[in-house]
Formats: C-alpha cells, structure tokens, sequence
C-alpha cells in the first residue's frame, strides 16, 4: 500500500510539473506575442511614414488613363510617369504627397501587427520550414490583416487622388474630400459599411500572392545569406553530426544576421513580390477609387481602350520602387527589434 501510494504521490508530482511547465510556456508565448505587436507596430510607422510619398505616386499613375476622350473620338495621351506626376505635384501642391498618411497609419500600425505576428503564429503552427509552410503563412496572416488594410486602402487612395483626380481626372474620388472624417462619411452615407470594404476579395487576390511570393522569396534569401556567412566564417561542420550541427549553426546565423542582410533580403523579395501582383493592383487601385465601376468593367477598359496587356503594366516601376523600400524598412526594424530583445528571428518565427 505505501509503495502504491508513494506511486500516486511521484504520478500527481509529475503532473503538476508537467502542468507547471505548460503554464510558463503560455506565459512567455504571450509575452513574446506583445512584444511582437509593439516592434511590428513601430515598424509599421516608420515605414509608412518614409514611403508614402512613393505610394502617392504609384496610385495616381495607375489611375492614370492612357487616352483622352473627346466628343467625337479617343485619342492617346502622354502616359504618365514617376518624373511627370513627382514634378507637377512639387509644382502645385506638394502636400499631395502626403495626403491620406493619416488614415494609412491609423489602419497599418494594426494590420501590420496582426500580419506580422500571425506570421509568425500560423508559421509555428504549420510547423516545419519548407516551401508550404512560408505559403500558408502568409496566406493565413494576409487574409485576417485584410480587415484592416481594405478600408486603409479605399479611404487612402481615394485621399491620394484629391479634388483634382490626380492624372486620371477630376472627381475620382467622388468628389473633394481631403478631410478624413468627411470622406468617411460620405463613404457611409453613400454605400454602408460595405463601401469600406469595397474591392475586398480583390485585394485579397492582390496580396496573397503577393505575401506568399514575398515570404518564401525572404525567407530562401535569408537562408542563403546565412550560408554564406557560415561559409565565410569557417563554420563548415566536420563532426559526425555534421548535418544536424549545420542545421543548428545555420539557423543560429540566420538569428544573427547583420541590418545588411535584413535590407538586402527584404529588398530583394519585395521587388519581386511587387512586380508580380502589379497586373491585379492596377485593376483593385480603379475599383476602389471609383466606387461606381465593377471589376469587370475595369478589366475590359484596360484590355479594350487602353492598351491590352501592357495596360496591366502601368505602374509596375513606381510599385516597385514603393514596395522595395518599404518592405526593407518595415521588415529590417521589426527583425532588428526582436532580435536586440532576444526574440530570435522576426517574420519567419524560426
């Protein structure tokens, strides 16, 4: 009976250190997960404030119309480009480029938080670091960020075009709205909460593949990278356990990597990633201006009176060049705050 109960007594000891364990696993989870929101939230500011003045003009250039409309024909017209549209915006208005920053920062501090830390969460859960994981990962965070970027984007861009519509024209936005709160309004007054998210599946067939081109392109990067460092610091492993100590010692590169690899791996992932969802960005930037035309019948405009396929094109530099240095920004502060905070390796959760 003693040795039975002595039995028990070791049993219930080992269940409640089981228990024990699982209790501070939980907590320092969730402690990490707020100090995630925090860095992706600075992250979010800082870049958005420094690129959005690139992003004002890749919008109005993909607003912009390829040919002008008269009475009784259609005839081409100057397209418009980063140099034309920067310099008649210095010339006339330069707080244009600004425009609509108030409202990106007040929707992205949030929605690059839930992006980057359900990245991080779903990624942890998927488990493993191949191909399918980064994919659903970034899927998974895009789809539940969307919320939040989808009004952003509508009442934004519809900001950035102003009273003048930009190069596409007067009244893209349904009129002068370059207050936030008023454009708000007439937004609900004129279609419901629906009018903020207005262009929401499109967006989501902008961005999830996007993302997903995105993280597996920066997620290869940043392992090459730390390949070469191991490489170049003579880390090549010589023990028996030679392919568990690389996997070891290349993972533990990877959490160290230099500002300069942050920037060059983002970078490069993001002008990828941009170039590719330009075809769909050009058509949800129309819808989401012009709140009165229908996806359909912006793809038959493009296809049929502007161009054909390099009509779908138009804007791809400007993204470029806006998603290059915004991504870099915006993914080198967060994996360099959570790196200093001891957080390992942000945005890939490994």
């Amino acid at each position: 009976m003693a040795a039975a109960g002595d039995g028990s007594e070791a049993g219930d000891g080992s269940e409640a250190s089981t228990q024990t364990a699982a209790t501070a696993t939980a907590t320092a989870t969730g402690s990490q997960t707020a100090w995630n929101l925090l860095f992706s939230s600075t992250a979010a500011l800082v870049s958005r404030t420094l690129t959005h003045p690139l992003d004002t003009l890749k919008t109005r250039i993909q607003f912009s119309r390829s040919t002008t409309t008269t009475t009784t024909t259609t005839l081409p017209a100057k397209p418009a480009t980063l140099t034309s549209i920067f310099t008649t915006l210095l010339r006339t208005d330069p707080a244009a480029l600004y425009r609509g920053l108030g409202v990106t920062l007040l929707f992205s501090v949030p929605g690059t938080a839930v992006y980057l830390t359900a990245y991080d969460d779903v990624k942890r859960r998927v488990g493993g670091d191949g191909l399918l994981a980064h994919a659903v990962a970034g899927a998974g965070a895009e789809a539940v960020s969307g919320l939040f970027w989808t009004p952003m984007e509508v009442l934004k861009m519809k900001l950035q075009m102003g009273s003048s519509g930009g190069s596409g024209g007067s009244g893209a936005s349904g009129g002068a709205h370059n207050s936030t709160v008023a454009l708000a309004r007439h937004v609900y007054a004129t279609h419901g909460l629906r009018g903020f998210y207005r262009g929401y599946l499109l967006s989501q067939a902008v961005f999830i593949p996007y993302t997903v081109v995105y993280f597996v392109t920066y997620e290869r990067l940043k392992r090459g990278w730390a390949w070469a460092f191991i490489a170049n610091r003579g880390g090549q492993p010589t023990s028996s356990n030679s392919h568990s100590n690389h996997n070891h010692n290349q993972q533990q590169r990877q959490q160290q990597l230099p500002f300069t690899g942050y920037l060059v791996c983002s970078s490069a992932a993001g002008a990828l990633a941009g170039a590719v969802s330009n075809i769909l960005d050009v058509v949800k930037t129309r819808v989401q201006v012009s709140s009165a035309r229908s996806t359909w019948a912006v793809v038959r405009e493009l296809w049929m009176h502007e161009g054909g396929p390099l009509a779908f094109t138009r804007g791809m530099l400007a993204r470029i060049v806006w998603v290059t240095p915004s991504m870099a920004i915006s993914v080198s502060v967060y994996e360099l705050l959570k790196a200093g905070h001891g957080g390992g390796d942000g945005g890939s959760g490994e």
